[in-house]
C-alpha cells in the first residue's frame, strides 16, 4: 500500500511539474519568438480573459496577422497536450501502475492536480493564475480560461471511464490492459493535435461547428490531417512486440488496417462533429469501444 501511494504520488509530481515546464520550454518562448508579441500584449493574453470582448480578438489579428495567432494558439495548445498525454497517458501510467484500478486512480489524480488549481484561479491575475493559464486560445476570448477549465475537468472522466471501458468490456489481461490504454490513447494524442496544427498552418478550405468560444471553425484539411495521424499513430502502437495482435484479428496486415480505419473513422467524426471542447470525451470513449470491439469478438 505505501508503494503505490508513492507510485501516485509520484504521478502527481511529474504531472505538476510538466505543467510548470511547459510555461518556460513552451508557452512563453512561443509568444515571444513566434508571435513576437510585446510584453503588454502577453500580460493580456495570459491575464484573466472575463472583459475580453470580440474586439480584443481582432486586436490581437490586427497586430499580429489572424493565420500567426491562430498557428500560436494551435502550437502552444497542442504542444502541451502531446506531452503529457505521450507522457502520461501512453507510458507512465499504463506501464508503472500495477492492474486496473491503481491505473484508473492514478489517471484522476493526474487529472485533479491541474483542474482544481483552475477552478481556484480562474479569474486570478498575478503569476500564478497565469501560470496555469498560460495556454488559454486568444481565439477563444473570453472564454479562453473557462474552454481550458472545461477541458481538464472532462479529463476526470475521459482515461478513467476509458479504461473501465478496457477492464470491464474487453477484460483484457493485465499485460494485453496496458497495449489497449495505448492504443486507446492514440486518436485524443495525435489526432487531435494534428487535425489542429494542419488546420492552423495549412487549412484553407474552412466550415463552421458548433462549440465553445468566439471562433468555431475547422478545416478539411484539418480532417485529413486527424484521419492520418490516428492510422499511423495506431499502427506504430500495434506494430510493438507483444501487442495482442492475434486476440485482435490483426496478425495480418489486412486485418491490423481493418481494425485502424474503423478506429480512425469513429475518432475523426467524433474530433469534427461533437461540440467543441467537448470532443476529447468522444473520442476517447469511441476509441475504447471500438479497441474493446475488435479484442473481445
Amino acid at each position: 500500500a505505501a508503494s503505490v501511494a508513492a507510485l501516485l504520488a509520484g504521478m502527481v509530481m511529474t504531472r505538476v511539474a510538466l505543467y510548470v515546464a511547459e510555461l518556460f520550454l513552451i508557452h512563453v518562448p512561443t509568444y515571444l519568438l513566434v508571435m513576437r508579441c510585446g510584453w503588454a500584449d502577453l500580460k493580456l493574453i495570459v491575464g484573466p480573459r472575463h472583459r475580453w470582448s470580440e474586439a480584443t480578438v481582432h486586436y490581437f489579428e490586427t497586430a499580429y496577422g489572424e493565420r500567426r495567432v491562430k498557428m500560436v494558439d494551435a502550437i502552444i495548445r497542442r504542444s502541451s497536450h502531446c506531452l503529457n498525454n505521450f507522457l502520461m497517458q501512453t507510458w507512465l501510467i499504463p506501464w508503472l501502475c500495477p492492474g486496473a484500478g491503481v491505473k484508473l486512480v492514478a489517471q484522476q489524480l493526474v487529472a485533479a492536480a491541474v483542474c482544481f488549481p483552475l477552478i481556484a484561479l480562474l479569474r486570478t491575475n498575478g503569476w500564478l493564475g497565469a501560470t496555469f493559464f498560460v495556454g488559454s486560445r486568444v481565439r477563444d476570448s473570453k472564454h479562453g480560461r473557462m474552454n481550458k477549465l472545461n477541458v481538464k475537468a472532462i479529463a476526470l472522466i475521459t482515461f478513467p471511464v476509458s479504461t473501465l471501458i478496457l477492464h470491464s468490456f474487453a477484460q483484457p489481461t493485465p499485460n494485453d490492459l496496458k497495449f489497449l490504454m495505448m492504443l486507446t490513447a492514440q486518436p485524443l494524442l495525435w489526432g487531435v493535435a494534428l487535425a489542429e496544427l494542419v488546420g492552423s498552418f495549412l487549412g484553407r478550405l474552412e466550415f463552421k461547428v458548433s462549440g465553445v468560444g468566439e471562433v468555431n471553425r475547422k478545416t478539411v484539411e484539418g480532417c485529413v490531417a486527424c484521419w492520418l495521424a490516428c492510422f499511423v499513430a495506431g499502427w506504430v502502437v500495434m506494430s510493438l512486440h507483444g501487442f495482442p495482435l492475434h486476440r485482435m484479428h490483426a496478425q495480418t496486415p489486412h486485418g491490423r488496417a481493418t481494425v485502424l480505419v474503423v478506429q480512425a473513422t469513429m475518432a475523426t467524426l467524433a474530433e469534427t462533429f461533437t461540440f467543441r471542447s467537448f470532443d476529447n470525451v468522444s473520442i476517447v470513449f469511441s476509441s475504447a469501444l471500438t479497441v474493446s470491439l475488435f479484442y473481445r469478438f
